[in-house]
């Protein structure tokens, strides 16, 4: 399918019966991932937050740190974009300086990040 607002594709999953769109079930253990489906750089981010996260003993990361790890996992999200997403758009503390904004993510030192409780 075609989302004309978002300029790229969503893929659709069939899970118990319901079409439902990839990026609403980001993290989720009974998520099924499609091979060419285009994920969302607040997608990506998300995922690979959880996964460090529950890597590190105190539960945080760092802007960095979500970088390599997208990057190591190919990517097609620019270091820019990756920083932003963590610093900014989906870091709740952070100042409003876009039209969208998510509460994803904490700024719980300089430069160290935990997922939003």
């Amino acid at each position: 399918m075609r989302d004309r607002r978002a300029g790229h594709k969503r893929c659709a999953l069939k899970y118990a019966g319901l079409r439902i769109v990839a990026s609403s079930l980001v993290g989720s253990p009974n998520t099924t991932w499609v091979e060419g489906c285009n994920l969302t750089a607040r997608d990506e981010v998300l995922r690979t937050a959880r996964r460090l996260a529950a890597a590190s003993p105190d539960g945080t990361f760092t802007p960095d740190e979500v970088v390599s790890a997208l990057k190591s996992a190919g990517t097609s999200y620019t270091e820019s974009t990756i920083r932003t997403h963590v610093t900014s758009r989906m870091c709740a503390n952070a100042p409003n300086n876009h039209a969208v904004t998510y509460g994803d993510l904490t700024r719980v030192a300089d430069g160290r990040y935990r997922l939003f409780q």
